[in-house]
């Protein structure tokens, strides 16, 4: 008997590299967001700067094979300035 490709589980290494592509392919979604996933859980981190970007960035790794969850930790940064957008401090990660 045959696994269909539904039954086979996947690496987290495996999820982790499609969900990099998803977000690169993805033309609303800005170099800064990151992804690391555990267990199949993928977890999103990065400074943003309007919401739908964010939105994008969980859309895109929730559609990938083998994701089982998504945290998103991406971070809005100054929606409204009057000096106009300044990017977020860089701080470890």
């Amino acid at each position: 008997m045959s696994e269909s490709s539904a039954d086979v589980q996947r690496t987290d290494a495996e999820i982790f590299a499609e969900a990099r592509r998803a977000l690169d392919r993805n033309p609303r979604v800005p170099e800064g967001v990151h992804v690391h996933v555990g267990n199949g859980v993928a977890t999103l981190t990065g400074d943003v700067r309007w919401p739908h970007e964010r939105q994008e960035a969980e859309q895109a790794v929730a559609s990938v094979a083998g994701v089982t969850g998504v945290v998103n930790r991406i971070v809005v940064w100054n929606l409204v300035h009057p000096e106009g957008w300044e990017p977020p401090p860089q701080t470890d990660r």
